[in-house]
C-alpha cells in the first residue's frame, strides 16, 4: 500500500486486510521500486515451489503446462487445464462453480452460465476417454465439484 495514512493503526489495518508492505506517502521512488522488487522475488519463489501436482495416476506439470495420466498425455483446452489444476491442487475438497469460473475462466459466473458445467463435461469426457477410473469429478449438487479418487 502507498497511503498518505501513516498512523500505527491505518499500518495495522492495511497489513491485516491483506497487504503485502506499507508505504506512507511522500516516499523515494528508489524505495518504492525496492519494495517492489522484494515482492516479485517472494512471489517468483513461490510460484517455482511447486512444479508438479499428483493425484493418483494424474500429474501435473506446471512448468509446462502438461498433463498426464499413467504416463499418457490428456489434450486439453486452456480453460480446460485451469479447471483441472484447480480442483487438483485441492483434492478432495468441494469448488464452487462461481469460485471456478473466477478463478479459472477469469469471468464473474452469470445467471444460466453453464460453461463451468460444459468444462467439467469435456474434462470427463477426456478422462474416460484414456480409461482412467480411479479419479472423478463428482457433482455436488447446488454446491460445486470435487475431484476424488
Amino acid at each position: 500500500m502507498l497511503t498518505a495514512k501513516g498512523d500505527e493503526s491505518d499500518q495495522l489495518t492495511g497489513l491485516d486486510i491483506g497487504a503485502d508492505d506499507y508505504l506512507q506517502k511522500p516516499c523515494s521512488p528508489k524505495l518504492l521500486l525496492a519494495r517492489l522488487r522484494a515482492i516479485l522475488r517472494r512471489i517468483d519463489s513461490n510460484i517455482h515451489s511447486i512444479e508438479k501436482i499428483v493425484v493418483d495416476k494424474l500429474m501435473i506439470d506446471l512448468n509446462t503446462r502438461t498433463v498426464t495420466i499413467d504416463h499418457r498425455p490428456l489434450d486439453l483446452t486452456n480453460s480446460e487445464y485451469n479447471i483441472l489444476f484447480y480442483l487438483a491442487k485441492d483434492s478432495g475438497k468441494i469448488i464452487s462453480k462461481e469460485e471456478l469460473s473466477e478463478q479459472c475462466l477469469n469471468r464473474k459466473i452469470t445467471p444460466f452460465d453453464r460453461s463451468v458445467d460444459m468444462h467439467i463435461s469435456n474434462l470427463r469426457n477426456k478422462l474416460d476417454a484414456v480409461g482412467e477410473n480411479s479419479l472423478t469429478i463428482r457433482t455436488i449438487r447446488g454446491i460445486g465439484y470435487l475431484l476424488e479418487r
